[in-house]
């Protein structure tokens, strides 16, 4: 964790230094520092039929037969969130989220999602059309990623079916933190495709084309190990916000968004030990999310939001071949938003 905070000082440094350089160089310009801080907090339910017991008649055959989204019930989350445009070219973004275990008595309890996962990024806006971003992200794993990402406006046509395309190569390191030796490397591109579509849906859709160096071999057949992979990603998701109620300061929303998050097409499989199988090398999430969002807007600059919704999502079979049992998850938010 020190070296995550370590990080995010020398992120916060080198962006103040070119807010000062940028400042001297356009001392007669009226752009301002601004930005905006978020802070929600976010309770998840229990998955549809998580840790319902397999009865025949009266009689109880298995304890616990569903086991959906396991790791993942019954927990909160509370994330932080600081967007900064410093000067009028560089943007700083630090999102923090904290997780923890609701239901300390589930017979799960061991698998829950709790920890603290930072990121931070920093984007450099070279033309109107290049941008680069720096990143650095500490997962709940307690594992550390590195980025650089490259960002092409290849394409702009506001409010049409087809307003961006954008273009992002990339090149990711990641590693345990205690420097375990399991790393690897990536290098590969996202295509982005954004537009609008009709009666206020809009939809986003993604590739990603990507080749894995591992610094260890993993095994995809019974006397197979591989130590590098290409991979190709599809994520593609529809958005859409209706407007159901508005009086003075109160917007009353419908959300709605889902989609496959991700499609992911691997070169190999993995080899079971267990079972002596090679598990199916494709596979997808297919979800759909629905939330009421009361927002209460306090002043023009400071505003507090709550909802309530459920996802629906294949938690756990996602293999392509095999995809099945669609479960829902209830959640609840409450939240504010500062611009400054």
């Amino acid at each position: 964790m020190k070296k995550s905070m370590f990080l995010l000082g020398a992120l916060i440094t080198i962006s103040m230094c070119t807010f000062a350089n940028e400042a001297d160089i356009v001392e007669d310009t009226v752009f301002k520092p601004s930005g905006k801080f978020g802070l929600e907090y976010k309770a998840y339910g229990k998955t549809e039929g998580h840790g319902d017991k397999e009865r025949s008649g009266d009689t109880i055959i298995t304890p616990i037969q569903d086991v959906w989204n396991r790791g993942a019930n019954n927990y909160s989350r509370l994330e932080s969130k600081v967007n900064i445009d410093m000067t009028e070219n560089s943007n700083l973004e630090i999102r923090v989220r904290d997780y923890n275990n609701l239901d300390r008595d589930d017979e799960s309890s061991k698998t829950k999602k709790t920890g603290t996962e930072t990121r931070a990024r920093y984007t450099y806006q070279h033309t109107p059309k290049f941008a680069s971003r720096l990143e650095y992200e500490y997962s709940t794993k307690n594992e550390e990623y590195y980025e650089y990402r490259g960002i092409f406006e290849l394409y702009k046509n506001k409010n049409s079916v087809l307003s961006n395309v954008i273009l992002e190569p990339y090149y990711a390191y990641e590693q345990p933190t205690d420097n375990g030796g399991d790393y690897f490397n990536s290098i590969g591109t996202k295509i982005q495709f954004l537009g609008d579509l009709f009666a206020g849906f809009t939809y986003e859709f993604n590739t990603y084309f990507n080749e894995s160096f591992y610094n260890h071999d993993f095994q995809t057949g019974k006397d197979s190990f591989k130590n590098k992979e290409f991979t190709i990603e599809i994520e593609a998701y529809i958005y859409n916000s209706i407007e159901l109620y508005s009086s003075n300061n109160y917007v009353l929303d419908f959300n709605f968004e889902g989609g496959y998050d991700p499609y992911t097409f691997a070169q190999y499989g993995r080899y079971d030990k267990k079972k002596k199988i090679v598990t199916d090398k494709n596979e997808y999430t297919l979800y759909a999310e629905f939330d009421l969002e009361l927002t209460y807007n306090i002043t023009p600059s400071l505003s507090v939001s709550g909802g309530v919704g459920a996802k629906y999502e294949n938690w756990d079979h996602t293999a392509e071949k095999s995809a099945r049992d669609w479960r829902w998850q209830p959640f609840a938010y409450l939240g504010t938003n500062v611009k400054f």
